[in-house]
């Protein structure tokens, strides 16, 4: 707007002394008319200089402001940049992520068969391999039981082949009064403490190091043979 104003004023004021200086200039004599020429030449001169400077500051005013305003959308663009190469970063990191946790086809397989117990009373989680060899075998622990806890006496089993058949990773239960009992009170303790199921996780690794774990659910068949294994799934950690 200041712009249009200054162009306005300056064409109307050169129209104004134009027309004056004509005026006067046919009405002077011929020597005075050299002089009004030679005057004419220095004014308009002065005039041309001082709008150049006039137009050139306003232009330099205009392209300030034309760039403050700019500079948050330059911001919001490069923040939008950012997120989005954020973005791609996390989805990189879970493409990783995944291909890890893709299981081999040659691996160990550990399987919970069943909750037993050997001729010489001892009872835990009946375990089995079909697959290759596993080492560092060990189940996740405590696991409640309401006032009490299951535990498999903290122990690392070393490892266990298809051909040597089935481990019993031997559990005890501690309970509330601090006193321990084997692993066969696990069902009544489970209905006494209401729970029809209770999660285990196994843990093992292969030959090359890398880690395995199987899930599973023990389930308590109240009108049924006892407890049971459900639920049996393997993954990477």
């Amino acid at each position: 707007m200041l712009k249009k104003i200054l162009l306005g004023f300056s064409l109307l004021s050169n129209i104004a002394t134009l027309v004056g200086l004509w005026v006067a200039y046919i009405a002077a004599p011929a020597s005075v008319q050299a002089t009004i020429g030679h005057v004419l030449l220095i004014a308009g001169a002065i005039t041309s200089v001082v709008l150049y400077l006039a137009l050139a500051f306003v232009a330099l005013r205009s392209g300030e402001q034309s760039t403050l305003e700019q500079a948050p959308d330059q911001g919001h663009a490069l923040r939008a940049a950012e997120q989005r190469i954020a973005n791609l970063e996390t989805e990189l990191e879970q493409e990783r992520k995944a291909r890890e946790k893709q299981l081999p086809t040659a691996r160990p397989k550990i399987v919970p068969v069943r909750w037993g117990k050997t001729p010489d009373r001892r009872s835990g989680l009946v375990l089995r391999n079909d697959g290759e060899l596993a080492l560092d075998i060990s189940i996740d622990e405590p696991i409640s039981l309401g006032n009490a806890a299951l535990d498999f006496w903290h122990r690392t089993y070393p490892g266990l082949a298809r051909s040597q058949g089935e481990l019993l990773a031997e559990a005890c239960i501690k309970l509330q009064n601090g006193s321990i009992t084997d692993g066969g009170a696990l069902r009544d303790l489970m209905a006494k403490a209401d729970l029809n199921t209770i999660a285990l996780t196994v843990r093992y690794r292969d030959m090359d190091g890398h880690a395995y774990v199987t899930k599973c659910e023990v389930v308590n068949e109240f009108w049924g043979e006892g407890l049971r294994i459900s639920g049996v799934r393997q993954e990477r950690p």
